[in-house]
């Protein structure tokens, strides 16, 4: 998928290593003493600044970059829609971010999985955790898989070897640390992405030749266009990076103002992404599309752009995942979690193989969790039997459907987990809002 340089593998190195080196020589710094809120949390960080590159750089993963790209050169009409549809998202997290962090403030709580526990009254996490952790492992495997080929076409090497390489230095950085190296590496990345696409956009150029016409939905079944519409908006906001971005901000006006923000920055890469796969022929890869956009000898910026996107969205995924295994974790028992799950996420990557499946499976069962985030926020005292089926039944029938249908798993997960969840409510409860 991937064929790079001198200079591109120059650039894979540099983007993938430093975030190590920045962790690494704040670790010195400090003597080595690590604070467990800031490992945990970025306790004292999560300002303006650093929410806001967070939720640029972390909205923005290779997954996006393969689904804008390759629905925009095949079925131009599913690209824009899901473009549209991610940026509004972005959107409804900014219109939802007081009443987030408010209920954060509230429970006395970080993230998706402690809301829906403390909300439902669940005695233990791992009832929530556990199908959380299927589907963030599923989208972390993407970014994995991406990066493996990365350097695997930079380094000459087997495949495996290289997924090893980059969960390798992504678990060193992390397990240094923590959370506050992902966020503070959010804006290094959110500037080299940012450089990279606002190049692209200046290069932009419209091909000679015929391109596809936009309304055209080439294999898939029309049905998709109300996965994307009715769930990917709320992909954003189920999302345990976004989630925990938004609960942590020093204010709410912070929150708020980051995600709008992100919409208006995220919404202009999207575009442009569609545009990039709208103008490629047919037979054009991602990688030689975006370089046919740039100066000869440049393409080493499109590596680099990739290679930023990925590695923001791996390292925010996975701490918020450890986060919800419960409250005030020890500074060794995280690192241990963050060790487990990246190499879990490595195995699926090798595993699974094929990126755009990875891609759509991972957006096929995020849509299964919303009756239970609404319930958490709109519902007074929903049930706890009632969360726990709604959430696992509704991964399971996604995941099934995918095999033999990806255009309808969306919609059948989400049916599934609605109806499980207004089923198994306490009577009093399914009649009634907070």
């Amino acid at each position: 998928m991937f064929h790079v340089s001198a200079a591109q593998t120059l650039a894979v190195l540099g983007v993938l290593l430093v975030p190590l080196v920045m962790s690494a020589w704040d670790y010195l710094r400090r003597g080595g003493i690590v604070d467990a809120g800031q490992f945990a949390l970025n306790s004292g960080g999560n300002g303006w600044v650093c929410t806001t590159a967070g939720a640029i750089s972390g909205n923005v993963g290779v997954g996006t970059f393969l689904a804008l790209f390759l629905f925009s050169q095949n079925s131009p009409i599913i690209g824009f829609a899901i473009a549209l549809a991610y940026t509004s998202g972005l959107f409804l997290c900014a219109a939802l971010a007081p009443i987030l962090h408010a209920r954060g403030e509230h429970f006395g709580i970080v993230g998706l999985v402690d809301l829906i526990t403390k909300s439902h009254g669940l005695r233990h996490q791992s009832l929530i955790w556990m199908p959380l952790a299927i589907v963030f492992v599923l989208r972390s495997a993407v970014q994995i898989g991406a990066l493996g080929l990365l350097v695997q076409a930079s380094l000459p090497g087997q495949y495996t070897v290289a997924v090893v390489i980059c969960t390798a230095v992504l678990g060193l950085y992390l397990v240094i640390g923590g959370y506050q190296a992902a966020v503070q590496s959010d804006v290094f990345q959110a500037a080299v992405l940012l450089g990279a696409i606002g190049f692209v956009a200046l290069n932009l150029t419209v091909p000679t030749t015929p391109t596809a016409p936009v309304i055209t939905f080439g294999t898939h079944h029309p049905a998709i266009l109300i996965g994307i519409c009715l769930f990917i908006p709320f992909s954003a906001l189920l999302a345990v990076d976004n989630w925990q971005r938004i609960t942590i901000a020093q204010t709410p006006q912070i929150a708020r103002q980051s995600y709008v923000v992100a919409g208006i920055v995220c919404g202009f890469i999207y575009g442009v992404i569609c545009l990039v796969g709208y103008f490629a022929s047919p037979a054009q890869t991602m990688q030689a599309a975006f370089e046919m956009m740039l100066p000869a000898g440049m393409g080493w910026v499109v590596i680099a752009m990739l290679t930023a996107c990925i590695m923001s969205s791996v390292d925010t995924f996975i701490m918020p995942l450890t986060n919800g295994l419960g409250p005030n974790l020890s500074i060794k028992r995280m690192r241990f979690i963050v060790v487990a799950l990246l190499t879990i996420t490595a195995v699926v990557s090798i595993l699974m193989g094929d990126l755009i499946n990875q891609v759509i499976t991972a957006f096929n069962t995020l849509s299964v969790f919303l009756p239970v985030a609404l319930g958490s926020l709109f519902l007074k005292a929903p049930g706890a039997r009632a969360a726990f089926i709604s959430m696992n039944a509704g991964v399971f029938s996604a995941l099934f459907v995918n095999f033999f249908a990806q255009d309808f798993a969306t919609i059948v997960g989400f049916m599934v987990a609605s109806i499980s969840y207004y089923a198994f409510q306490p009577r009093a409860t399914a009649m009634g809002v907070s």
